[in-house]
């Protein structure tokens, strides 16, 4: 097989607002038909996502894409999830608008002192680990800068899981460090972000709220039809820069793929959510 160019750099891929509302009133009643229990959680940059899988969509849209794409049965890949993919992403872009024009209305709430404190110790604590441990590690240092970069409650809760997830994924490694490291930290950080995101869900906006509920339902969306197109492109792309072609919808936002709230069906999703807001 040839080997093909990977698709353009999302941050060249331009979103037309009117599209994006279009696609959102479009998606609308798909949105309000999932039950609660299939919500994924959401820890994603919806903006960035859905430029990523844009991007995607671009690349599907190839005739050489489309014909390789036909070769997978329609019991193992539903095509319709190529047509539905720039659709979705264009809603989960307009929802995430509508969100952070939403929380512009709204002054960030004030969290207890304590938990404040707690939440700025752990996190430096496994900043200094994670930044000594990894500055020569051509991703990790990105992402550990990334988290360093982050600001406001939002920041810390979204840093939190991020940081707790290195320490999952590099176990062997963190835990060598005999200054910073503490085995206990992965599973604070994890419930100090769930109990910032819990203070600020309380003041929130009713208007806020719905935005929240509304991305979260996109994503879902999203998740769910990029996941089909990753798993069954990365397949067929197997030799040829798969990553690159199909690459994580975490990428930009820097967030680790996470626990879903519901497994999904065979075949496996490429992208899950978690516990927090968008940034």
């Amino acid at each position: 097989m040839s080997k093909k160019t990977p698709p353009e750099d999302p941050k060249n891929t331009p979103l037309d607002p009117a599209a994006a509302k279009k696609a959102y009133e479009a998606m609308s009643p798909r949105m309000a038909a999932l039950a609660k229990g299939d919500l994924a959680l959401l820890n994603v940059d919806g903006q960035a996502a859905s430029i990523i899988a844009l991007t995607v969509s671009r690349f599907l849209a190839e005739p050489e894409t489309r014909a390789r794409f036909a070769l997978l049965h329609v019991k193992t890949f539903d095509p319709a999830h190529l047509g539905d993919l720039p659709t979705i992403a264009l809603t989960v872009s307009h929802a995430y608008v509508e969100l952070q024009s939403a929380r512009a209305q709204t002054t960030e709430a004030r969290l207890p002192v304590k938990l404040v404190d707690d939440a700025t110790a752990v996190k430096e604590r496994m900043l200094e680990c994670a930044e000594y441990l990894f500055k020569r590690h051509g991703k990790l240092s990105k992402e550990v800068a990334s988290i360093r970069a982050g600001t406001g409650y939002r920041d810390t809760a979204s840093d939190l899981l991020r940081l707790a997830k290195i320490y999952e994924d590099e176990k062997a490694t963190v835990e060598k460090d005999p200054v910073n490291y503490r085995d206990t930290d992965a599973a604070e950080a994890r419930t100090l972000a769930q109990d910032i995101l819990t203070e600020l869900g309380k003041a929130q906006s009713a208007e806020e709220q719905r935005c929240v509920a509304a991305l979260t339902r996109a994503w879902t969306l999203l998740r769910t039809a990029y996941g089909e197109v990753q798993w069954a492109g990365q397949f067929l792309y197997r030799h040829e820069e798969p990553d690159e072609k199909f690459p994580s919808l975490h990428q930009s936002s820097g967030n680790g793929r996470s626990k879903k709230a519901k497994p999904a069906a065979a075949p496996p999703a490429g992208d899950g959510g978690a516990s927090g807001g968008g940034k």
